[in-house]
C-alpha cells in the first residue's frame, strides 16, 4: 500500500515502511503527481511546471533524475509509477492511500458529522510546507478553501446534533490552525452558550474581536455581530453557526462593481501609493521599525512571493513617513518622516540604479556633471563628478564607438523628448536609459571633505563644448 502525507509535512510509506526521498526534485515531481493522480503528464509539460526558472535542456535533464530517484524509491515494477517517452502517471486505482485526495472529496448530502471528522482530521496543516513554487503556492490556497468548507460543514452538523464538546474540540482545532476563522469564533459562542456559561461565550467573543484586528486590521462580520449580540439577550443557541442576516441578502451578480481601483494586486506588490490597502501586517511593520531605531541597516529575507516588497514599500516606508504611533503603541524613529526615502531596483547595475535614484527629483541636483566627451575608436572611459545636495559622486561613462560623438547623442535624445530643462535638471536627464553610456558610479564622497580626483583641461575643455550644445539646442528648441 503507498500511503503519501503532503499536509502539514512530507512524509510517504511504502507498505507501512518510511520511504526517503532526500531529493527536493523527487519530493516536488511525487506531489505533482499524487495531486494529479491517474492522469498522464506530458514529459515536457511537467519539466517546463516544476522547473520554471531553467533552460528547456536543464528542466528535462531534472525530470530524468527526479524520476530515476521515484522509481528506485518505489521499485521497479510499475505498479505505481507508469511512465513511457512521452508521459508519466502516477496510478492511483491501486492501493494507495493520499490525504490530499481524502480531503478533496466530494461534499454529500448524507455525510454524518462523523464522516466529515474523519474527512478533516485529515488536515494537518498547509499543503508541502516549505515549498514555494507558483503551483504550490496556488494548490495550497485552493486545499485551504477546501478544508475551510468542510470545517464549517461539520461545525454545522454539530451545532445542529448540540454536540457542545466537540464543537469546543474542533473550533479550538481550526483557530489553531492560525487561519483567525470567525465560523470558529461563532461556534464557540454559541457552544458556551447552549452549556449555560454565557461568561465564556462573552471572552470567546472578545478573543474573535482581538484576533481580526491584531492578525487582519479590521472589524467583525455582521453575522458575528449579530450572534454575540442574540446569545447576549439570553436567546436560545441557533442551529447554524451562519446566523440569518437582519435584511435579505443580496446577490454577488446582482451589485455592481464598486467604483475605483480593486484592492487586489494579483502577483504584483504593493507600493508605497497602496499603504491604504495594505492590511494584515501591522505588528510586523512595528517589529521592523523596532529593529530600525537599534541599527542603521536592516535586511529582509524571505522566499520569492512571500511579500517582502510590499512589506517593505507599502507597510515600513509609509509608517515611517507618516511618524505616527504604530500597534505596538511605539513611535518610529525621531525625525523619520521628514527624512527622504528612495526605493530601488539594484538590476545588473546596482550603482547606477543608484544614481537614478538619488537624482530623481530635479531639485536635488544643485550642479551640473563635467563629463568626458573624448571620442575614440573602442569607445573610452574617463572619471567625472556630480555634485547632490551635500554629496560628490564619481562616475565613469563609456561611449559607444557607434556615437558620433556624445554631444550628438544628446543633442537627439534633447530634441527627441523636448525637454525644456534648466542646466541642472539636465544632469538627471543624462541618467535616464536613452543614454546607456553612462554606465556606473565609482564612489560615493562628502564633497567638503573628499573631493574627487581632479579632472583634467581636456575633460574641463570638452565639459564647456557638451554645455554649449545643451544651451545652443534649448535655444534652437524655444525658438
Amino acid at each position: 500500500m503507498l500511503e503519501a502525507r503532503l499536509l502539514g509535512r512530507f512524509e510517504v510509506r511504502l507498505d507501512g515502511a518510511p520511504i526517503d526521498l532526500a531529493s527536493r526534485p523527487a519530493q516536488s515531481l511525487f506531489a505533482y503527481l499524487a495531486l494529479n493522480p491517474n492522469v498522464p503528464h506530458r514529459r515536457e509539460r511537467l519539466a517546463g511546471t516544476l522547473w520554471p526558472d531553467t533552460s528547456d535542456a536543464n528542466a528535462r535533464n531534472s525530470l530524468r533524475h527526479a524520476l530515476w530517484t521515484l522509481r528506485r524509491a518505489l521499485g521497479t515494477n510499475g505498479k505505481y509509477l507508469l511512465a513511457d517517452d512521452l508521459t508519466i502517471t502516477l496510478n492511483a486505482d491501486s492501493d494507495c492511500r493520499f490525504d490530499c485526495a481524502l480531503l478533496d472529496q466530494k461534499p454529500s448530502g448524507d455525510w454524518s458529522a462523523d464522516d466529515l471528522i474523519g474527512i478533516v482530521s485529515e488536515y494537518g496543516g498547509d499543503l508541502l510546507p516549505g515549498f514555494y513554487d507558483e503551483w504550490v503556492v496556488l494548490e495550497r490556497q485552493r486545499l485551504q478553501v477546501v478544508f475551510e468548507h468542510k470545517m464549517k460543514l461539520l461545525l454545522d452538523r454539530l451545532v445542529e446534533a448540540r454536540r457542545w464538546e466537540d464543537v469546543l474540540e474542533w473550533g479550538e482545532r481550526w483557530i489553531v490552525l492560525g487561519y483567525t476563522p470567525e465560523p470558529a469564533y461563532r461556534a464557540l459562542m454559541i457552544a458556551h452558550a447552549g452549556m449555560s456559561d454565557l461568561s465564556k461565550m462573552a471572552a470567546t467573543h472578545r478573543r474573535c474581536v482581538d484576533a481580526l484586528k491584531n492578525e487582519l486590521g479590521v472589524e467583525p462580520s455582521e453575522q458575528t455581530r449579530t450572534t454575540y449580540e442574540r446569545l447576549a439577550r439570553g436567546e436560545a443557541p441557533p442551529d447554524r453557526i451562519a446566523m440569518p442576516a437582519t435584511q435579505p441578502a443580496i446577490a454577488m451578480e446582482d451589485m455592481p462593481p464598486a467604483p475605483g481601483e480593486p484592492p487586489f494586486k494579483g502577483l504584483q506588490y504593493f507600493d508605497e501609493a497602496d499603504a491604504d490597502l495594505f492590511f494584515g501586517r501591522e505588528r510586523l511593520t512595528a517589529r521592523l521599525v523596532s529593529r530600525l531605531r537599534e541599527s542603521n541597516f536592516l535586511a529582509v529575507v524571505g522566499a520569492s512571493g512571500s511579500g517582502k516588497s510590499s512589506m517593505v514599500r507599502a507597510g515600513l516606508l509609509p509608517a515611517l513617513q507618516r511618524g505616527e504611533l504604530l500597534i505596538d503603541s511605539m513611535s518610529p524613529p525621531e525625525g523619520s518622516a521628514r527624512r527622504l526615502y528612495r526605493v530601488i531596483t539594484p538590476t545588473s547595475h546596482p550603482l547606477e540604479a543608484l544614481a537614478v535614484g538619488l537624482t530623481r527629483d530635479a531639485e536635488s541636483v544643485t550642479a551640473t556633471a563635467m563629463l568626458m566627451g573624448t571620442q575614440g575608436t573602442q569607445g573610452c572611459s574617463r572619471p567625472h563628478r556630480v555634485e547632490i545636495g551635500s554629496a560628490t559622486i564619481c562616475c565613469s561613462s563609456s561611449i559607444s564607438s557607434r556615437s558620433s560623438s556624445p554631444c550628438a547623442e544628446m543633442k537627439r535624445s534633447v530634441r527627441r523628448s523636448s525637454t525644456t530643462c534648466s542646466p541642472p535638471q539636465f544632469l538627471q536627464f543624462l541618467q535616464f536609459p536613452q543614454f546607456p553610456h553612462l554606465s556606473r558610479l565609482a564612489t560615493v564622497r562628502p564633497s567638503s571633505s573628499s573631493p574627487c580626483a581632479p579632472i583634467s583641461t581636456r575633460t574641463a575643455r570638452s565639459t564647456r563644448h557638451c554645455v554649449t550644445h545643451w544651451r545652443s539646442i534649448r535655444s534652437t528648441s524655444a525658438g
